[in-house]
């Protein structure tokens, strides 16, 4: 059964055969975790708990897979909805930022401590202006520079057109350009 496609597998687990659903939470478990990582600024129990989340909402939803496009589109979808609802919750809670922005994005590190302790900063600043921009050019810069998805990709996990994929992608790059200066 693991060399099903997504759809097969969905169909089986529609027609009563729950066991399925394991291959399918197995095979995209990292990739659902990592993208709700960086979605939630580098909060690892936040990423935990939403990755969870979704998880619980894709097999309470599953019967209604209406096949109108892939499951892995459908399935960034449920997360990137999860992620906004589990933020905008964590953003009442809190009353600072939102997660932990130094291991967002992460460098190498460095036998040399200064060198290290620079990456760090520079990590953290670049990680803090990609999370303070409005939440729909922060998911166009995550799924492109960050996790590397075409256009295409990208447009068709939003669900937006390619042409408003690349106007989000650019007004976010030059907010995140305005941004990441303001922190330096």
């Amino acid at each position: 059964m693991e060399d099903l496609s997504d759809e097969e597998l969905v169909r089986i687990f529609n027609d009563g055969d729950n066991s399925v659903y394991e291959i399918l939470f197995k095979r995209y478990y990292k990739k659902v975790y990592s993208l709700c990582y960086r979605f939630c600024n580098g909060d690892s129990n936040l990423a935990e708990e939403t990755t969870q989340e979704t998880f619980i909402q894709v097999y309470q939803s599953l019967g209604r897979f209406k096949f109108n496009s892939s499951f892995y589109t459908w399935l960034y979808r449920v997360t990137f909805n999860t992620c906004s609802i589990a933020i905008k919750k964590a953003a009442r809670l809190r009353s600072g930022p939102i997660g932990n922005h130094e291991r967002t994005i992460q460098g190498s590190d460095s036998t040399e401590p200064s060198v290290s302790i620079l990456k760090k900063e520079k990590n953290s600043q670049v990680s803090q202006a990609v999370a303070d921009l409005p939440e729909d050019q922060k998911q166009v810069m995550i799924l492109g520079p960050i996790m590397g998805h075409s256009y295409q990709e990208i447009s068709d996990i939003i669900g937006e057109s390619i042409t408003v994929i690349k106007g989000r992608l650019f007004r976010a790059r030059q907010n995140f350009k305005t941004k990441f200066k303001k922190l330096k």
